[in-house]
């Protein structure tokens, strides 16, 4: 500061120094790299193959972006930047669907749209968080968890108002489920507790960096210090101590023996040919991948039992077990992507619909860009929860099957269990088709979320993925593959299903999570602007 003596009066004026051009210049491009390093880092694991280490870190630079004061212009800038980086990499399987090559497939303009999206979402995210928590005295390790879970939660619901096609992807607590004692803590508040605790950890690495640089420059106080290195450890033993708590509980009885059979690429003639020719092992339950049967099964095929149901009826019968096949069906009311449950008799035949369809794939939003996106299917939303009775000899299990994406959305397995009573579920069969995925990413966050969603509702899932992870994942969230490959060339038994009944948190409650935080980060924002509003208000009254 330099200081002039005004000739008036015997006061100091306070002149400031111009800033140095280098320090504006700094500025600026740190406000650039802070949320683009967040972009780059929270973007490797969700690659096929990419490490997860970078959650442990990638939400610092966004923690100190929200509390950032210089350059503001240029940090909005680079949080589209880092979301679109974000997003678009975490995506890029989006982008070679169905062949496609560079910029040129069919679905390129959805995964840029879904980039955009994304970006958007991180900028007004970091608007809001910014006003919210800007002069809050609140450390990073608990504002943190709060701001993102709240935002993750809105980032997935806002397609759903608007467009009817909700956004599951992304969440920073699936690549958790590659670790078995993390894993455990979904049964609390699903995946978005796992979410919070990536971001509680990214808090505390935030706010024990700061108080020790602060102790050093001779700034800080070390009890601080200590309380928050104290508070993380604190934290760290109660996961992993519930985590380990929930492994070492028994498991339940053992449930049926489920076939996996292949996917076999034939007409209905050939298909049961092929079935004639291969010996079927002795089971309780064979399952077909999705879209299983090539030519979609008609309304009066399933009375006439004649055409696709035919080859099931033989097949069921041949192999003296219940079958559910993956097929389409056309009736009166639409297209239905489908699975077919069939009887060991094959007299009885009745179906679950898909409810959560693939947007513009399987279903059009209702955001339309003629000759931009590609024309789906036009598929109809299945709207019941089905459960199914597998009876063999003395047993019977309670089966509910689904198909493919619905495993993206866990309140489809909650509401299951929710209004079959709990215990009237014993395993959920999934049928799924993963061919049009050539980067490999769809198919690890499939799997994260099929072991997130087992532990969740404490409940086992079987698997059967054409070119995909297929197996069968227990109620603790370990995967067992049933071949080493991701395309089964035979069938394939799974006889070690162990049936689990426990009661969670998350099926009781639901998304409690998101929902508190979403209600702590309005409390927040009344505390902040309630009083300037008041007093405007006695202003204008006075």
């Amino acid at each position: 500061m330099l200081y002039t003596l005004a000739p008036e009066a015997t006061r100091f004026t306070a002149i400031s120094k111009p800033p140095k051009p280098w320090r504006a210049v700094g500025g600026s491009l740190l406000s650039l790299a802070l949320p683009c390093a967040s972009g780059v880092l929270l973007a490797f694991p969700f690659l096929r193959s990419g490490p997860t280490w970078p959650l442990l870190i990638g939400l610092v630079p966004w923690g100190i972006a929200l509390r950032r004061t210089h350059a503001v212009p240029e940090l909005y800038f680079g949080t589209i930047l880092g979301g679109l980086v974000f997003h678009l990499a975490a995506t890029d399987s989006l982008r070679t669907i169905d062949g496609g090559e560079a910029l040129g497939g069919p679905h390129v303009v959805t995964w840029l749209m879904t980039g955009l999206f994304g970006a958007c979402a991180w900028c007004l995210g970091l608007g809001i968080g910014r006003r919210l928590f800007l002069a809050s005295r609140l450390p990073m390790t608990l504002a943190l968890p709060i701001f993102w879970v709240a935002l993750e939660f809105t980032r997935r619901q806002i397609p759903e108002l608007l467009f009817n096609a909700p956004y599951p992807w992304l969440q920073l607590g699936l690549p958790v489920a590659d670790y078995p004692v993390l894993l455990q803590s979904a049964d609390i508040a699903g995946v978005w507790g796992l979410s919070a605790l990536v971001a509680v950890a990214n808090g505390f690495v935030h706010d024990i960096a700061l108080e020790v640089g602060g102790v050093i420059r001779g700034q800080g106080k070390r009890l601080r210090a200590c309380v928050l290195a104290v508070g993380g450890l604190c934290i760290a033993l109660t996961v992993w101590s519930y985590g380990t708590w929930r492994r070492q509980q028994p498991l339940g009885e053992r449930g049926p023996v489920v076939c996996l059979l292949p996917f076999w690429s034939q007409a209905n003639a050939s298909l049961a040919m092929e079935l004639a020719r291969t010996e079927m092992p002795k089971c309780d339950l064979l399952l077909w991948p999705e879209c299983a049967l090539q030519q979609p099964i008609l309304a009066e095929q399933v009375d006439q039992r004649a055409g696709p149901v035919a080859v099931m009826n033989a097949c069921s019968t041949r192999a003296n077990a219940w079958l559910m096949v993956g097929c389409d069906r056309i009736d009166a009311r639409g297209k239905w992507r489908s699975t077919a449950v069939v009887a060991p008799d094959g007299r009885r035949c009745g179906f679950y619909d898909k409810m959560a369809l693939v947007p513009w794939s399987e279903f059009t939003p209702r955001l339309q860009m003629n000759g931009l996106l590609p024309e789906s299917a036009g598929y109809q939303r299945g709207d019941s929860y089905v459960v199914c009775e597998i009876t063999s000899a003395d047993e019977r299990w309670q089966v509910a099957p689904k198909i493919c994406y619905d495993l993206c959305f866990p309140e489809l397995f909650r509401r299951t269990i929710w209004l079959a009573n709990h215990r009237s579920v014993d395993l959920f069969a999934v049928s799924s088709s993963e061919m049009s995925d050539r980067s490999g990413g769809v198919a690890r966050s499939m799997l994260q979320m099929a072991r997130c969603r087992a532990v969740e509702c404490r409940r086992p899932i079987v698997r059967n993925v054409f070119e995909g992870y297929s197996g069968y994942v227990d109620s603790l969230g370990r995967f067992y593959p049933a071949s080493s490959g991701m395309k089964l060339e035979q069938p394939l038994p799974i006889s070690a299903i162990r049936l689990d009944h426990r009661r969670t948190l998350y099926i009781a409650f639901g998304d409690w999570l998101p929902i508190a935080c979403l209600a702590l980060v309005a409390a927040i924002a009344c505390q902040r602007w309630w009083p300037s509003y008041r007093a405007q208000v006695l202003t204008r009254a006075c």
